[in-house]
């Protein structure tokens, strides 16, 4: 999984992904918009790990049409799971996500 391109919000998302040890790390603000991005996915298998908030949920919504029109596989499966575990762990953001794999980590 950590071999995925994961599609984030912000430079913190990315950082929190990263240091979780996530090599292929998108992120939409640094874009020019959803197109450009897109083209830099096309055809690749994507993680979008936007915020599950209303407004995250909206942009996984249209960067999953846009990608799947330019024929990458989008893991919209793994999204649902992870949100699962988001809302279990009452969980909010992408950067809480590190925050609970390193209290797991460390026996808390």
């Amino acid at each position: 999984m950590k071999k995925l391109n994961v599609l984030v919000e912000g430079k913190r998302d990315e950082k929190a992904l990263k240091k979780l040890g996530f090599k292929k790390v998108f992120v939409l603000n640094r874009s020019k918009g959803f197109f450009d991005l897109s083209d830099k996915l096309r055809e690749k298998e994507v993680l979008i790990l936007t915020d599950f908030d209303p407004e995250g949920e909206k942009i996984a919504s249209r960067i999953t049409k846009i990608l799947v029109k330019m024929n990458s596989k989008v893991r919209k499966n793994m999204r649902r799971k992870l949100k699962k575990l988001f809302i279990t762990n009452k969980i909010n953001t992408i950067e809480g996500l590190r925050n609970l794999f390193s209290k797991k980590y460390n026996g808390e």
